[in-house]
C-alpha cells in the first residue's frame, strides 16, 4: 500500500511526457524510472556541455521496501564510470539512513542537489584536491524533528566529506562545531541548506532553514577530537568542558556562552536568530583575537 501511494505521487509530480516511467509492476516488486534534470544554474559552471543536462535514475523497490534498500542505477552523460560508481555508493549509503520512509523522492532530490558534485572533467578540482588550510564553523540550528534520522545525515556527510564534526545538544539548544578544508565544510553547510535533512510539523521531508552561522574561519589549530560526536547536556559545566577538551575554549567564552546567558526564556524562532546574530562581538571573525 506504501509503494502504491508512493508512486501514485511520484506520477502526479512527475506528469510531463517521458518523465516518470513504470517498468515493472506486481504485488511485491516495482521498478520505475525517472528523466530529472539537473540543476542548470550549477551546470554552467561545471561543464561546457550545457544541453546534456539530464539523467535517468531506476529503481527496484523490492519486497520490504521501505525497510530495504532499493536497487539504484543512473545514468547521465555528465558521468565517466569512476564517477558513477562512486556516486551510486554514496546515494546507497544516503538511503540506509531513510529506512522505514517513503525514499524515492528524497533520493531524487539528493541526486539532483548532489549529483554535479560527481562530474569529473580536467578543469574541475575534486573536493580531496582543495585547499589544505583547515576551516572551523560553528552553527546554531533551531530543531530537529526526525533526530535519530537527522544525525545518521550529519554524520554519513561528516565521513564522506571527512570532517571533523560535533553535535551539541545544551538544553533546547542545538549546536555543530565543523573542522575541516575549507571547500569541504561549505559543502557541508551547503546540504545543510539544501537536501531535505529533517520533516516539518506535518511529518513531511523538508530543508533545514533555521540555520545560523555563528562562526567561521581558518584556523591553525585542530579540533581534540578525531571522530564524529554527539554530546547532550544539561550542565554549563559539562559543556566548557566538551570545549576545553576540543581545544576552543575560546569559541565556548566568546560565542556560546554569551548565547546561552542572554536567552533564558522561550524566544520565538526568528526572535531567537536575531539574538544569536546580534549577541556576537564584531571581532569574533577573527579567531587570534579570541584567543
Amino acid at each position: 500500500m506504501m509503494q502504491r501511494e508512493e508512486i501514485d505521487t511520484l506520477q502526479a509530480i512527475y506528469s510531463r511526457d517521458g518523465e516518470l516511467e513504470i517498468l515493472f509492476q506486481d504485488e511485491t516488486t516495482c521498478v520505475i524510472s525517472l528523466k530529472i534534470n539537473l540543476n542548470s544554474e550549477n551546470l554552467y559552471k561545471h561543464s561546457s556541455n550545457k544541453h546534456g543536462k539530464k539523467f535517468t535514475i531506476t529503481l527496484e523497490l523490492p519486497e520490504g521496501y521501505p525497510h530495504v534498500v532499493p536497487n539504484i542505477s543512473v545514468d547521465c552523460n555528465l558521468f565517466t564510470r569512476q564517477t558513477q560508481t562512486r556516486l551510486l555508493a554514496d546515494i546507497r549509503s544516503y538511503a540506509l539512513t531513510l529506512l522505514g520512509s517513503p525514499m524515492v523522492m528524497d533520493l531524487v532530490l539528493w541526486l539532483q542537489e548532489n549529483g554535479l558534485c560527481y562530474v569529473s572533467e580536467e578543469k574541475d578540482v575534486t573536493l580531496s584536491q582543495e585547499s589544505e588550510e583547515t576551516w572551523t564553523t560553528l552553527l546554531s540550528l533551531d530543531h530537529m524533528r526526525s533526530k535519530t534520522k537527522y544525525v545518521k545525515t550529519l554524520k554519513y556527510w561528516a565521513g564522506e566529506l571527512g570532517l571533523l564534526n560535533v553535535i551539541i545538544f545544551y538544553r533546547r539548544w542545538i549546536f555543530l562545531l565543523l573542522q575541516g578544508k575549507q571547500k569541504l565544510v561549505k559543502e557541508f553547510v551547503t546540504r545543510l541548506r539544501t537536501v531535505r535533512v529533517d520533516v516539518d510539523s506535518a511529518g513531511q521531508s523538508c530543508k533545514e532553514r533555521m540555520l545560523t552561522v555563528l562562526y567561521e574561519r581558518v584556523t591553525e589549530h585542530s579540533l581534540g577530537s578525531r571522530e564524529f560526536m554527539v554530546h547532550e547536556s544539561d550542565e554549563e559545566n559539562s559543556l566548557e568542558g566538551l570545549f576545553e577538551d576540543l581545544n576552543v575554549v575560546s569559541l565556548f567564552n566568546n560565542i556560546i556562552k554569551p548565547i546561552i546567558s542572554l536567552v533564558s526564556q522561550p524566544l520565538k524562532s526568528h526572535l531567537r536568530n536575531e539574538i544569536l546574530v546580534r549577541s556576537l562581538p564584531s571581532d569574533l571573525r577573527d579567531l587570534d583575537q579570541i584567543n
